[in-house]
């Protein structure tokens, strides 16, 4: 990496980012690190960090860097696994690691997967579930014109649950999710995978604001030469919808001393004109018409509704995709890895929740082939 790079992974730039005074000890830091949102995956940064540049690490420190290397090596595992029977795209983790000083750890809480189907989904969420002891599945169901898309979470603890979060996985039948709103699911992911993370940085900012991760993953994209074209990248963010967000993403890294000068200018002035037809897109709800091979499938979901697990079971191979039906005026979905109870907003009572899953233990007739080993 080069030097100019490189001494954007420093305490220095720690101390500004988290806005700790540098004349505080380290500790200081950390305990602001860990203060912050999702803090448990900032602590190793720090830490190894500090490492790097002479701090001595006792054994708690050591071993929280510990836990966050093996977690990076139990999610390249699955990935590993995963990419050797399916035709499927890796968004961030170790696409983005790769490209950060081998001594420093790259914050890590998940890894997020895109399948082109509905059928590979459900391959690969049982493929993971025989993989990694998972205990629970979250499940968001998107509705679109042209039938429903999914996002499955699956979790399970991590070596010290007291001290770190959950191990997740995420599979996705979409690239991007945006903001439902003026932004919908972007289905497909770019070829480049440079400029997929690229996307997937951006697109951060419609879950939450721009943080000290986000900065060094951007830095790490740029050493790896990922943002040197610059007609190809304000060419990505105009065709994925995400120019004003990749724009202000460049602007707060831009906004740290110890980060502003790997900031192309260029590139911020080239951001500039897609980024405002963007936003009058989204405040005029113009919709969109932008033919081309190169710009994603867009897709408006009409509804977006959550989905509480009823059942686990093994893979159900006589019916590749998920069945809706109603039950005493409730919704349940039978996909072939369980059965779950879909809420459309609100919340759903434990009596509800106690009906529907009495109902989905006895009554199998909604199924193609009979299901071994339900659970």
């Amino acid at each position: 990496m080069d030097e100019r790079y490189l001494e954007c992974f420093s305490l220095r730039t720690l101390y500004e980012i988290f806005g700790v005074d540098p004349s505080q000890a380290v500790r200081r830091l950390v305990y602001k690190a860990r203060a912050m949102r999702r803090g448990e995956v900032l602590a190793p940064l720090l830490l190894s960090v500090a490492a790097r540049e002479g701090h001595a690490l006792g054994s708690g420190s050591s071993d929280e860097i510990a836990r966050a290397r093996q977690r990076v090596a139990t999610y390249d595992a699955v990935w590993r696994d995963l990419a050797s029977r399916w035709d499927c795209q890796l968004v961030k983790g170790p696409t983005i690691a790769r490209h950060y000083p081998p001594d420093v750890v790259r914050p890590v809480g998940d890894l997020d997967i895109v399948v082109d189907g509905e059928e590979t989904l459900w391959q690969v969420v049982a493929r993971v579930q025989e993989l990694c002891p998972v205990r629970r599945l979250d499940l968001a169901v998107f509705g679109a014109d042209e039938g429903h898309h999914f996002a499955v979470g699956l979790s399970w603890p991590s070596a010290d649950p007291l001290l770190d979060m959950n191990h997740y996985v995420e599979v996705n039948t979409f690239g991007y999710m945006g903001d439902s709103q003026r932004v919908g699911l972007r289905l497909d992911v770019p070829q480049d995978t440079a400029m997929a993370n690229v996307v997937a940085l951006a697109e951060e900012r419609f879950q939450r604001e721009f943080g000290a991760k986000d900065a060094l993953d951007l830095v790490a994209l740029m050493a790896s030469g990922a943002l040197d074209d610059v007609e190809a990248v304000v060419a990505v963010a105009e065709s994925w919808l995400v120019a004003p967000e990749l724009l202000e993403l460049l602007r707060y890294v831009a906004s740290h001393a110890s980060l502003a000068h790997v900031v192309d200018r260029d590139l911020l002035e080239a951001l500039e004109k897609p980024a405002r037809a963007e936003r009058e897109r989204r405040a005029t709800g113009t919709g969109l018409d932008r033919p081309g091979a190169d710009v994603p499938r867009h897709v408006m979901p009409r509804s977006r509704a959550g989905g509480l697990a009823l059942r686990r079971t093994t893979y159900r191979s006589g019916q590749p995709e998920a069945v809706f039906r109603e039950f005493d005026g409730l919704t349940l979905m039978h996909c072939p890895v369980g059965d779950f109870l879909v809420a459309q907003g609100g919340k759903l009572d434990a009596a509800a929740y106690r009906a529907a899953r009495e109902h989905v233990r006895q009554d199998r007739s909604w199924w193609r082939t009979s299901t071994p080993d339900e659970r």
